[in-house]
This record gives structure tokens, sequence and C-alpha cells, in this order.
């Protein structure tokens, strides 16, 4: 894990800047795993890189633990920048998604029921509106 990879350089004295190089190219590989956490972690205690760790929080839409970060590292003008417009975009997606999902839905429910009806009508007995299948019907 990372962790102990981090803690395997510095017990062997290895220089900051290699430090920093592993930690960035470990935080970008977490993050394309979806492990945001763990990568902003990375870059805030390993790279002191807090623009970046608010960055990744954002793209994990962990938009809380985002502005912590930016209070704790005195960064309040990241909420500004980074946060609000990550924020605004999360909720601008995730309303275009609803609305993608209630038309489809619009679609389908009149469709299936149509579908059902027929079903139900080709049925031996005709199975008129208001009948249920036989109890061994899907045997």
């Amino acid at each position: 894990d990372w962790q102990s990879a981090m803690m395997l350089m510095q017990g062997r004295g290895a220089p900051i800047d290699e430090l920093q190089g592993a930690a960035y190219s470990m935080a970008e590989t977490l993050r394309g795993s979806g492990c945001w956490g763990d990568a902003s972690r990375l870059l805030v205690e390993y790279c002191r890189d807090t623009d970046e760790a608010v960055a990744c929080l954002c793209e994990g839409r962990l938009f809380s633990e985002a502005a912590r970060q930016a209070h704790l590292s005195k960064r309040g003008d990241l909420i500004e920048t980074t946060v609000h417009p990550a924020l605004l975009a999360a909720h601008s997606s995730a309303v275009t998604e609803a609305r993608n999902r209630l038309e489809r839905l619009q679609y389908v429910v009149p469709r299936l029921k149509v579908v059902l009806e027929q079903e139900a009508a080709a049925r031996p007995g005709g199975g008129g509106e208001g009948e249920d299948a036989p109890d061994d019907a899907s045997q």
C-alpha cells in the first residue's frame, strides 16, 4: 500500500524530491482508481500541494472534505475557486441526469403497461384486467 511505500522510502532516507515524485505518481494512480481521499492525503502530506489535493477531492465529489482541507490549510480561497464551481457542476450534472431518467421513465412506463396488457389478453381465458395469473402459471 502507499503508506508502507512512503514509510520505506523515508526509512531509507530518500531525498525530499524523490519522496514528492513518488507521492505525485502514487496519487495519480490512486486518483485513477477512484481513491480520491488517499490521493489527496498523499498530495497534502508529502507534496504540500493543497490546490491539487482539493481539486482531487472535488473530482471524487468529496466536497465536505475538500472544504475542510482548504480551511485546514488556511486556503479559504480554494472554496470559491475550486470547491464551489465543482459543486455547482456536480449539481448541474445530477439535475440533468435526473431529467433524462424521468424522460426515459415517462416513455417506458406507458409502453410497459401496453405490453403487459397485450400479454394478459393473449393468455388463455383472455386474462382480463384485474385478474391475477393462476398460482401455477410460472411452472
